[in-house]
């Protein structure tokens, strides 16, 4: 969550006036000519602008790629199930790529991207067997047939 940043005017900064346009500082005034600050809370006066690494959003948060890399990892190891590892194993991906594009943890994502595609692929063969085994061995016929001897 960012902090409400205060309105564009001249403030003072590093003992000097300074223009402030509403998200980032101008050049100082001229010395010659200086308006008069209007009054700030402090907490607006040296460092207003709200810093955010490279590595993340602005809000500061991964919650996208945090959640792509804990689907992922369920996915992958319910993979095995058909339908349900396939739709988790998309879902991790698509979480992971907005993540990636999100600039979020990039090493939670790609690991979430990962584990995604696997479970996906690894779902996706279980369910064509699954049903291909289905349809061709459907149930109440068994491969075996038994005969039946007849005791004279």
């Amino acid at each position: 969550m960012m902090a409400e940043l205060p309105p564009a005017g001249w403030y003072p900064r590093r003992s000097e006036m300074q223009w402030w346009d509403g998200t980032r500082w101008g050049d100082p005034a001229p010395q010659a000519s200086q308006p008069a600050a209007p009054a700030l809370p402090a907490q607006y006066v040296q460092h207003p602008v709200a810093t955010s690494s490279p590595t993340t959003s602005a809000s500061g948060s991964n919650g996208l790629a945090i959640t792509a890399l804990i689907i992922g990892i369920v996915a992958f190891f319910i993979g095995w199930i058909p339908v349900l590892g396939l739709l988790l194993g998309v879902a991790a991906t698509v979480l992971a790529i907005l993540a990636i594009t999100r600039i979020q943890s990039k090493a939670m994502s790609v690991v979430g991207l990962v584990l995604g595609v696997l479970a996906a692929a690894t779902s996706l063969v279980v369910t064509v067997a699954f049903t291909l085994g289905m349809t061709l061995f459907p149930a109440g016929s068994s491969g075996c047939r038994q005969q039946r001897r007849v005791h004279q």
